[in-house]
């Protein structure tokens, strides 16, 4: 129910416990993955955003090619354009109450500008200026429990990582991490709050290295994850940390790896794979959507002692850049996927994910409730998808 940047909770401790030791693969999930446009404009990617409201509402966010940020929403059986927004890094989420919000970077009359957004019921934006200054990129957005936003930032000038967020009467910057690679025009950065609230997050060093930072009440610890880039982060209920990452090697191998509060365990899954973007099911197994040979997107799933690996759909050019994907896993267990293909237009898809009797007789008993604190307070959770926290 879960993707990027959520936290899974609620669910039973001993159903999770396979999670740690990996073997992969096996053979491949047989499903049927029916493909919709959403819009053919032919000049999307490099970012896009799925998410669920907790009315079921499913929203999904491109950057468009000129700088601004396409947003959908599927309603009715189909899916249908809201306004746009001015931008060039951008990040959605939604808040507890299904609002959508996008923090975005502004260049504004020889300055930068850090903005934060809402749709309003009038499906109109309304802006708030965050910050400004010197060269700064937005890079990721979440609600904590009590629906209060939080974002992550690179300060260009400074080399630094930065965390803003609202206090519930004020605006807060602390610095997260230096690093040289920040002085590169690039968010290269997620956020996802812990079940306890506390800020973790994703970011490219410049060494080549995946880097977490994680607070720990006090301070900042910084860990390595691996060597490549990373995307989606997940907590499940006992507040792990999920991720999936592709190396920087020539195979550009996709990991997936998991933080038990101590350490990082990674396990490869499969070559020339994108960063991929990470969910989690009812049993708290991970689910990735990522693209592999630029070509086509895939399904890899940890079925409780191996990967299991499966095509979703292909295309016949080679995508060299806009490459992206988006995941998430609904209350019903329904895996949703958001991608861009050569074409580079925006499609999605969607497949229920079989369960073992166990977790279909606890489901239909009511005994699944999960209660998820950033993004939502909702009594029935559901997740999110790139990297981030927020209400379903």
């Amino acid at each position: 129910m879960y993707g990027r940047g959520s936290r899974h909770r609620g669910a039973l401790p001993g159903l999770i416990a396979a999670t740690v030791s990996f073997a992969c693969c096996s053979a491949a999930l047989p499903a049927n993955w029916p493909v919709q446009p959403i819009t053919t404009s032919g000049d999307l990617g490099w970012v896009i955003d799925l998410e669920r409201a907790p009315d079921g509402t499913l929203y999904a966010s491109s950057y468009r090619e000129g700088g601004s940020m396409v947003l959908f929403k599927h309603t009715q059986g189909s899916w249908v354009g809201l306004p746009s927004l001015p931008s060039s890094d951008y990040s959605m989420a939604l808040d507890a109450n299904g609002q959508a919000h996008v923090f975005t970077t502004r260049y504004i009359d020889g300055h930068f500008e850090l903005h934060l957004s809402r749709l309003n019921s009038s499906d109109t934006w309304e802006t708030s200026v965050l910050r400004t200054g010197g060269q700064m990129r937005a890079a990721a957005l979440a609600f904590d429990s009590q629906n209060r936003p939080h974002t992550a930032f690179v300060d260009n000038v400074d080399r630094t990582l930065k965390h803003l967020y609202w206090t519930g009467t004020s605006w807060t910057t602390e610095t997260v991490a230096s690093d040289p690679y920040f002085v590169y025009a690039t968010p290269a950065a997620q956020i996802a709050l812990d079940n306890f609230d506390r800020p973790n997050f994703l970011w490219y060093a410049n060494n080549g290295s995946l880097r977490h930072s994680a607070w720990t009440g006090t301070q900042y610890v910084h860990r390595t994850v691996g060597t490549g880039y990373g995307k989606s982060m997940v907590f499940d209920s006992a507040n792990n940390l999920h991720t999936s990452y592709v190396s920087s090697n020539p195979n550009e191998t996709m990991y997936h790896a998991r933080f038990d509060g101590n350490a990082w365990t990674s396990q490869a899954i499969d070559t020339f794979g994108s960063r991929g973007s990470l969910a989690l099911d009812l049993l708290e197994r991970p689910h990735i959507a990522y693209g592999a040979f630029r070509n086509n997107l895939r399904h890899a799933a940890w079925n409780g002692s191996a990967w299991e690996v499966e095509g979703i759909t292909s295309w016949s050019g080679i995508i060299n850049g806009p490459e992206s994907e988006a995941t998430l896993i609904d209350p019903a267990n329904r895996m949703h996927v958001l991608f861009v293909d050569d074409t580079k237009n925006l499609h999605y898809t969607f497949m229920d994910v079989p369960e073992p009797a166990t977790a279909v007789s606890l489901l239909a008993a009511g005994i699944w409730a999960f209660s998820r604190r950033a993004r939502s307070g909702t009594p029935i959770g559901t997740r999110s998808s790139n990297g981030r926290s927020r209400p379903l």
